[in-house]
């Protein structure tokens, strides 16, 4: 009896922890996603995100390379996707926003190279 015991004892108390983990995991994801925000103002894409250190990320809308909208396998089945919006910086000024539903990062992204055609048509 004591044999057994002492073999199931690490087991319970490694699943508990598991549990544990996996619980803390999920909460601090939830909350992160508080902390993320976009804009498409005018001129410019603004990007900010960060629970401890804050980072916030602005684009002109002159400064846009292209944009890509990617979805993976999972993401296909919740019509989710990935919008990025990539510019010629060396500094990691590039956006990426996850989550978001595919016929609005499609909105998005025709709105951004409208205003981008708007802009160049006005110079």
């Amino acid at each position: 009896f004591f044999a057994d015991f002492f073999y199931t004892k690490p087991l319970i108390i490694s699943i508990a922890i598991a549990i544990l983990l996996l619980t803390v995991l999920t909460i601090l994801n939830i909350r992160i996603l508080k902390f993320r925000s976009y804009a498409f103002r005018d001129h410019d894409v603004i990007s900010q995100q960060g629970f401890i250190y804050k980072n916030q990320i602005v684009v002109p809308n002159n400064r846009i390379q292209h944009i890509s909208i990617n979805q993976g396998v999972f993401s296909r089945m919740f019509n989710l996707c990935t919008l990025k919006i990539f510019t010629a910086s060396t500094n990691n000024a590039d956006i990426s926003i996850s989550g978001i539903d595919y016929n609005l990062a499609m909105q998005y992204k025709e709105l951004i190279l409208n205003k981008i055609k708007i802009d160049q048509d006005a110079e």
